[in-house]
This record gives structure tokens, C-alpha cells and sequence, in this order.
């Protein structure tokens, strides 16, 4: 496991890699509940897969920052000394990236949709880019994630 500091996201730090299962790996890292952290999580997700030898074109990334950004801006994780966990497992049939928060923000746990917001809107397009993107997701009070299928032509992930 990793952990970060909540005073600062360090930018340089490596996944530890824990086999669960002879095709299974699984990095884990908990992070500060302050704006760089969505980076943050981008990059452990890119170093996790690159280790794993997988490429899932950027998306995967993409949605790992859509996850820790939702985490970050509706649940107590995103308020002062608030930190998640974001787990990312490679398997040889596919990649997960979940987050797991502190709960609402304000104590109601709201019914989450991924619905295009309107043209114009500044904000709100987070779950709508994970829905688009990965091949099976689900919101639910204090965990999100969000799966994404691997092509049957790829690779072994884990050497054996």
C-alpha cells in the first residue's frame, strides 16, 4: 500500500504491486483530499497498468481522475484532513479502478446519474465521461468504480 501525506501529493512515487492471484494484481494508494490528488491518481493508474503491460488508451486514467475528482468535490474526503483510497486491479480479462470516500459531504447519500449536462455547463460531466468510457461502472455511497474489458487478443498480463 501506499500512503501520501495529506499535507502534499508526491508526484514521483511507484505502485507496489500485491499478486492476489496468479493472474490478478492489485495497487492500492490513499490520497490527501485536496485538489491534486485527481492527478495524482491519473499517474498511479498509468504506472499500475504500465507495470501490468496493459494499455487501455488513456481512458482508464481518465476515469480514475473522474473518480477521485467526484470523490474529492461531493464527500467529506474532499473537506480539510479528508483523504481516498483508490484501488486499481489488473486482471487478464480486464482493469478496475475504484474509489473508495468518506460519504456525503453533507450526510445525505444523493442518487448519483451520468446524464449529459447542459450545453454550457462549466461542471457536471464527470460520470457522464465515465459511463461513456469504461464497459461497466456503479456509483454507490462511499465507492465508485468503474471496469473496462480487455481485448481477448491481449497479451498475458502477469508473467507466470
Amino acid at each position: 500500500m501506499i500512503s501520501v501525506s495529506p499535507v502534499a501529493v508526491q508526484p514521483d512515487f511507484q505502485p507496489v504491486l500485491a499478486p492476489r492471484a496468479a493472474e490478478v494484481i492489485t495497487a492500492t494508494c490513499t490520497l490527501p483530499g485536496v485538489a491534486a490528488s485527481a492527478a495524482a491518481a491519473r499517474k498511479f493508474t498509468w504506472r499500475v497498468l504500465e507495470a501490468a503491460g496493459v494499455s487501455a488508451g488513456g481512458e482508464a486514467e481518465l476515469c480514475a481522475s473522474e473518480l477521485a475528482g467526484n470523490a474529492l468535490e461531493h464527500t467529506r474526503s474532499g473537506q480539510p484532513g479528508g483523504i481516498f483510497t483508490l484501488q486499481v486491479t489488473v486482471s487478464a480479462q480486464g482493469v478496475r479502478i475504484e474509489v473508495r470516500d468518506a460519504g456525503a459531504a453533507d450526510g445525505d447519500a444523493p442518487v448519483v446519474s451520468a446524464q449529459c449536462p447542459p450545453p454550457g455547463a462549466e461542471r457536471g460531466r464527470g460520470l457522464w465521461i465515465i459511463a461513456a468510457l469504461s464497459h461497466r461502472f456503479q456509483f454507490t455511497p462511499g465507492r465508485a468504480w468503474c471496469e473496462f474489458d480487455l481485448p481477448e487478443t491481449a497479451p498475458m498480463l502477469i508473467p507466470q
